[in-house]
């Protein structure tokens, strides 16, 4: 999943840079078993074009000078952006949460 690159400027950690992303790896399919699981039935997980998206994209009304910007975070995800960081863990002083059990917490509404 696409993490977060941040700096920390206090506690003596100036200057260093984390990456904010989960302990592992999930994938849009793993989202959509999620989904699906909580659905009660299935729901599919199919990749599209950067062609389809821009069409989707448009037509749900985003600017179309958006539109290269989300490409371009979509392609960066693609190719592996980002992966598995321990950063989390070492900032919190414990063990992180799955990602995919995270995502699940704020769909039940009781993530910490």
């Amino acid at each position: 999943m696409v993490g977060q690159r941040v700096c920390v400027l206090e506690n003596g950690r100036e200057g260093k840079t984390y990456d904010l992303a989960g302990p592992d790896v999930i994938s849009w399919s793993d989202l959509a078993q999620l989904a699906s699981e909580r659905a009660g039935h299935e729901i599919p997980f199919r990749a599209i074009s950067d062609d389809e998206a821009t069409q989707r994209m448009v037509a749900a009304g985003m600017p179309e000078a958006f539109v290269p910007a989300m490409l371009g975070f979509y392609g960066a995800y693609r190719a592996g952006w980002s992966g598995p960081s321990p950063d989390i863990e070492r900032l919190a002083g414990r063990p992180a949460t799955p990602s995919l059990q995270a995502v699940a917490a704020v769909l039940d509404g009781t993530a910490k």
